[in-house]
């Protein structure tokens, strides 16, 4: 999935949870069932959305990036990225 569609379908799911979600919750406050399917939802909204986020984009090659450090010294990865993808 790309970045552009991968935004477009996480907009789309916080427009169901507002339109649709928060009116349910409202009325469905008081209901356990109801809460116990919300807290599960966000552990696995929470962890799902970490592990997708630690999911390396493309492949690092560690010894091109150990040649940069030693050669440039510690740089951030701001810098590094600049170096290596100028703009156009």
């Amino acid at each position: 999935m790309s970045s552009r569609t991968g935004r477009r379908f996480h907009f789309w799911l916080l427009a169901a949870w507002v339109v649709i979600g928060l009116p349910v919750s409202f009325v469905l406050r008081q209901s356990v069932p109801w809460v116990v399917f919300l807290s599960v939802y966000a552990i696995i909204a929470t962890h799902w959305a970490g592990w997708s986020a630690e999911r390396p984009n493309e492949v690092e090659d560690t010894g091109q990036r150990d040649k940069r450090q030693r050669a440039f010294g510690n740089l951030n990865s701001t810098n590094v990225q600049a170096e290596t993808h100028p703009a156009e």
